[in-house]
């Protein structure tokens, strides 16, 4: 079968490769289909051009990767895919559908079906079942589909051995290719690629939604599979930065010091890789000798989260850490020569505006070199989120695609929206306007189109209501 991936066009600031869609590609390969991914955000290819896309591509699937604010826009794009190709299936994964299925289902009207968590064999096996006309849809993991006007869903199955799932199709998203708008505020050198080199996580942090996607329990590529694949992306598409997006790459502080060993193997053959951690370093599992590792392998920069800078809100968030141990491993990380950047969760549920100035003065005495307070985002899935629909503090209809990190979808009780906006804008204004960081970021600007992106970025966080 002929297979077109979708990442639908939207306005978000992060336009970055979708190894999710990179893997599945390589899934349909391997099974024999013919397949393609594209980025429309990256590619610019607007509604107005979808048509034309879809049209010459005449796929016989249509694919889109769906994250909760991004509602909206895939479903307009499965309208126009309906539209040109009234018998193409089109289908749906990605967050919202693994967090959501009733919703993705409710909301999009024109998809066939959707899958959770990960669809590399379950798509592979819908298909073959698709193309032999049966309708065994009980049998296939992760599934989603319509029994009339009721929901059925199917628990997904996770890949024990990531090494089965090849490479990303790095020949269809070429990271080279993209623009200076990494996940991170900032990058050392250009192209930059992310990776993939574990998947789940055991945590229970009551914000995260991760595990409806891929799951508790941590599966690992071999650090052999992951150099290979830095080399390759290094050789074949003059990546120069990597950006390790696990939730988990330093669980295991044996597998982080092959990892070192073999970068370093490949800076003596004249393979120079910068690394960066953009996605959120747990704090706990960071020591000297695993941060003198991460140095060794070309490691200059990571993002950590930190959430909350009240004990008593770290506590509801069940994120397993306490203030102390903070402080002293935000000064390990400066200690090791690494700059640091630090999440942080404005309106929790629980939190008072004393917490969140508690916040504010946290942040602003670690020697941090930069922040994001991100308003907090009901995330489909979520510990929190149930929570908060079973309490009736959250509407079940609620609207998804306004979950976007600058704006406020919730404010605690005794809070207004209004408010939090401000104290969120506070909190920014407050750690910025220092003259110890505010005076390295034109350092760390490294072109014009850069600057753009992190002007867009700030005045949405400042502003974005």
């Amino acid at each position: 079968m002929k297979i077109l991936l979708l990442k639908p066009y939207s306005e978000s600031h992060y336009v970055v490769p979708p190894l999710g869609l990179g893997y599945l590609v390589t899934a349909l390969r391997n099974a024999g289909h013919t397949a393609r991914s594209v980025h429309c955000t990256k590619d610019k290819i607007t509604f107005d051009k979808l048509a034309d896309l879809v049209k010459s591509e005449n796929p016989d699937v249509v694919g889109f990767q769906v994250v909760s604010c991004d509602l909206e826009v895939t479903r307009q794009s499965a309208e126009i895919v309906r539209q040109v190709l009234p018998q193409a299936l089109i289908l749906v994964g990605g967050p919202h559908p693994s967090g959501n299925p009733d919703d993705t289902m409710n909301s999009l009207p024109m998809v066939d079906f959707a899958f959770r968590g990960e669809a590399e064999g379950s798509l592979v096996q819908f298909l073959e079942d698709y193309q032999q006309g049966g309708k065994n849809y009980s049998n296939i993991p992760g599934l989603i589909w319509r029994e009339g006007t009721v929901v059925k869903s199917n628990l997904p199955v996770f890949v024990e051995d990531l090494d089965t799932l090849g490479f990303v199709a790095w020949d269809q998203i070429h990271p080279e290719t993209y623009p200076q708008a990494p996940h991170g505020a900032f990058f050392d050198r250009f192209p930059i690629s992310p990776i993939v080199t574990t998947r789940g996580c055991p945590y229970g942090c009551t914000f995260c939604a991760a595990r409806t996607v891929a799951g508790r329990k941590i599966r690992y590529h071999s650090i052999s599979h992951v150099l290979k694949e830095v080399e390759l992306l290094y050789r074949d598409y003059g990546v120069r930065e990597i950006h390790i997006i696990d939730d988990t790459f330093t669980q295991k502080a044996e597998r982080v010091r092959e990892f070192a060993d073999g970068m370093q193997e490949m800076q003596r053959r004249g393979i120079r890789v910068s690394v960066g951690f953009p996605n959120g370093v747990r704090l706990d599992t960071l020591t000297e000798t695993v941060l003198a590792d991460l140095k060794r392998a070309g490691c200059y920069s990571m993002l950590v989260g930190i959430e909350s800078g009240s004990q008593r809100i770290l506590d509801l968030m069940k994120k397993s850490l306490t203030l102390d141990l903070v402080r002293e491993r935000v000064r390990l990380i400066k200690k090791a020569g690494l700059t640091v950047h630090a999440f942080f969760i404005i309106g929790f549920p629980g939190e008072t505006e004393e917490d969140i100035h508690t916040t504010m003065r946290f942040a602003r005495s670690l020697p941090l070199d930069g922040a994001l307070f991100s308003s907090f985002l009901p995330l489909p899935g979520s510990e929190i989120t149930r929570q908060l629909i079973e309490c009736g503090d959250l509407a079940a209809d609620f609207h998804w695609g306004n979950l976007f990190y600058s704006r406020v979808t919730y404010a605690p009780k005794g809070i207004t929206p209004q408010k939090l906006k401000s104290l969120q804008r506070k909190a920014t204004l407050g750690f910025y306007l220092r003259p110890r960081v505010l005076l390295a970021i034109p350092f760390r600007i490294k072109s014009w189109y850069h600057f753009k992106v992190l002007a867009k970025k700030t005045w949405d966080n400042l502003f974005l209501r």
